[in-house]
């Protein structure tokens, strides 16, 4: 039978071994502050939106999954409304992204470590300088995030990256 561990055990093992406590102590905090000071920052934007409803009546299509509506939402199902999916398809889409990481220079600041800052332009020693593929490929994977909840229908989009 394993002996079963309780606070006075506990304690007893602490005031048997007093320095193996202390040393444990002191290198857990040490560890901790060393990471602390070490960390890279990480920041997350996050923008919760709901798409409005559509006051025009809106195609035929529109209309149909208007008329199952209630029926729908009933059972827990979302048709969502065609604005919304494209909505949605956009935040997720590369044309967005191309769009906004040329009108804001995002390139030097994706890959800093391939820029440098004082001549304006891509280090030397970089064979081929990264395109825009390769900025999406990173965006893609992992800066960005789009989430749609179907039942409350609040799309979140989180963008996470280590400068503010």
């Amino acid at each position: 039978m394993p002996a079963r561990l309780t606070v006075a055990g506990l304690l007893r093992q602490i005031r048997d071994w007093p320095k193996l406590f202390i040393a444990a102590v002191v290198v857990t905090v040490v560890a901790v502050v060393v990471y602390a000071y070490t960390a890279t920052p990480v920041y997350r934007g996050t923008v919760k939106m709901m798409p409005r409803e559509n006051d025009a009546g809106g195609g035929g299509l529109q209309s149909l999954l208007g008329q199952f509506g209630g029926l729908a939402a009933m059972a827990g199902i979302s048709f969502g409304s065609v604005d919304e999916h494209e909505s949605i398809a956009w935040l997720k889409s590369r044309a967005l992204f191309t769009l906004f990481a040329n009108e804001q220079h995002l390139l030097p600041i994706l890959f800093h470590d391939k820029w440098d800052a004082a001549a304006g332009r891509w280090k030397a020693d970089v064979k081929s300088p990264p395109t825009m593929d390769d900025a999406w490929a990173m965006f893609d994977g992992g800066i960005r995030r789009v989430n749609d909840d179907p039942k409350t229908r609040v799309i979140t989009l989180d963008v996470t990256w280590k400068d503010r």
